[in-house]
């Protein structure tokens, strides 16, 4: 009858660290998804606040464009309505005039480019 009690007792002593270490996994597996979670989070704030400062420099040109751009906005604070971007195809403006009734600046192109030449050709039959 003691062999069958202890025998009893080891079986319920197993059972219980078993039951012990499976909570104990379950703890752990919790704590490592509350802890990836907080770094998605994290990870989900910081792209918030970058989102919201790039929104608030949008329409600021870098120092980089400033220099590329710089003949063409000190034309415009000057008044000057001659283009000094290198466009392509803006090298054959001619003459650029305000126009009131529309508000609007119409350009005026002596001719197109080879490369439109050709695709307009090949789009039309050659003509």
């Amino acid at each position: 009858m003691c062999k069958a009690r202890d025998a009893d007792a080891n079986y319920a002593l197993s059972v219980r660290r078993d039951v012990e270490e499976q909570e104990m996994l379950e703890r752990k597996k919790q704590e490592k998804y509350r802890m990836d979670r907080q770094k998605y989070r994290e990870v989900l704030e910081r792209q918030i606040e970058d989102r919201n400062r790039r929104r608030l420099f949008r329409d600021v040109m870098s120092d980089h464009e400033r220099k590329v751009n710089s003949l063409d906005l000190d034309a415009y604070q000057k008044m000057d309505l001659h283009l000094h971007a290198k466009i392509v195809g803006a090298k054959d403006i001619e003459e650029v005039s305000y126009n009131t009734a529309t508000n609007s600046l119409p350009m005026k192109e002596t001719s197109t480019s080879p490369s439109y030449e050709l695709v307009k050709k090949s789009e039309y039959g050659g003509q």
